[in-house]
């Protein structure tokens, strides 16, 4: 019964069920509701609840999103209009229509090429960490500081004058491939070898203080995991969310300051957990500052905006557009912000359908061949899925060169009967 038909049969009422509510109701939000109650009953009964799926790691954060929007905890929270609900609204019908044709699976995937996992070449192993270890070394000297020293030696850790410009966010995505290369290989050849060099990045990116990479090495590292080898347990996965979550505090505390006062808590809420005022401020604030930026900025420009963050730094220049916030310290978008400035709602519908194809047609084939490439190529189309409700990341080229950089170790590290090429237990 849970055919690709079925389920765009299923979004088809749906989206006729939410516009017959709004036509009759207008001046409520109860069309709002039923559009999220509706998506709720796809994620659970028809997906139920596969969260290695893209359609489920996209719809949940904005809807998440919409129900934050119901919550007065911050003093600077505003309700959002019915414009931006049917903006969102409509990119959640486009990616489940989009998605429609890929399984509703956790995984894992059917086969693994274990004869080619078992040849890399040592040189080109090593000799690519070596250029990662130089890179960062001459990043360092370059900055004079590593911003968690520099944090724990002077207060302050500088980390966002770290690196070359226009070069740090190559180092970066390289570093993020390349633990992910290394996780793959240790789940393929069982080999705990690979795993010194995937913490020792983690390491690095601790060292730099950046949350993105931490959390984008453990995210992509997940679903590797659970299409190599088996999907995680949703109860291990919800401790380890939470988990996550105030490590993420922590980590914000130390970098930002207290959260209850950069998003002015009300007193009502003033109980909570600091990682759940984490979890709002980047969530809730993200469709605020989406709204103030549609109602005031005038666009869309039709400018090609939308890509300069795919440019390096020195190439990107400085952008003549304004920045739309509703408080100066919560400065967080979404995907939707820089595609709706360049090309507006059916162009921020269209990228969306875009992605939604490009994310499912990655999935079929990582379950069909499960080879590195297809593995981690899908890894990083999910946490770009997962994280747009937070920033634009398919379009932004420290995440998403990722992919470039996978191809080329598939290409250079696994060979077949080539002279100097060694089985990976050899590798020390």
């Amino acid at each position: 019964m849970n055919t690709p038909l079925f389920r765009l049969f299923f979004a088809i009422s749906a989206a006729l069920i939410v516009f017959g509510v709004y036509i009759f109701a207008p001046d409520s939000n109860n069309w709002v509701w039923a559009g999220t109650a509706l998506s709720l009953v796809a994620i659970l009964f028809i997906y139920r609840l596969s969260y290695m799926n893209s359609v489920v790691a996209y719809v949940l954060p904005w809807l998440m999103i919409v129900c934050f929007s119901a919550i007065p905890i911050s003093e600077y929270s505003r309700p959002l209009g019915a414009y931006i609900y049917a903006l969102i609204f409509t990119c959640i019908l486009t990616w489940f229509v989009s998605s429609i044709s890929a399984p509703v699976s956790n995984g894992p995937v059917g086969k693994v090429d274990l004869d080619k996992a078992l040849r890399v070449s040592s040189g080109a192993f090593w000799g690519l960490f070596a250029v990662l270890w130089a890179m960062l070394a001459f990043e360092a000297a370059w900055a004079g500081f590593v911003p968690l020293v520099s944090l724990l030696t002077s207060g302050d850790s500088n980390y966002m004058e770290f690196g070359i410009r226009g070069l740090h966010g190559a180092v970066i995505a390289y570093a993020n491939a390349l633990a992910c290369f290394c996780f793959y290989q240790y789940l393929i050849t069982r080999n705990a070898r690979y795993l010194r060099p995937y913490f020792a990045i983690l390491g690095i990116f601790i060292l730099l203080m950046t949350r993105q990479n931490i959390l984008s090495t453990l995210v992509e590292s997940t679903v590797i995991w659970c299409m190599v080898r088996r999907p995680v347990r949703r109860t291990v996965l919800a401790i380890g969310i939470c988990l996550f979550l105030t490590a993420f505090s922590v980590f914000g505390e130390l970098r930002s300051g207290d959260i209850t006062a950069i998003i002015n808590v009300a007193p009502e809420y003033s109980h909570l957990p600091k990682a759940f005022y984490w979890l709002y401020g980047y969530s809730y604030f993200n469709a605020a500052n989406l709204q103030y930026m549609i109602q005031d900025s005038g666009a869309p420009f039709f400018d090609g905006s939308m890509f300069s963050q795919l440019l390096p730094s020195f190439l990107r220049g400085e952008s003549n557009q304004s920045t739309y916030v509703v408080f100066g310290a919560m400065t967080v978008t979404s995907y939707l912000d820089p595609i709706y400035r360049d090309v507006g709602f059916v162009g921020a519908v269209l990228v969306t359908a875009f992605w939604g194809r490009v994310t499912s047609r990655a999935f079929i084939q990582t379950l069909s061949q499960g080879s590195f490439v297809s593995v981690a190529t899908y890894a990083c189309l999910y946490y770009c899925a997962l994280f747009s409700f937070f920033v634009n990341n398919w379009f932004y080229l420290p995440v998403i060169s990722q992919i470039v950089f996978f191809w080329l170790f598939d290409r250079w590290m696994f060979a077949r009967n080539r002279l100097g090429f060694l089985p990976a237990q050899q590798l020390s």
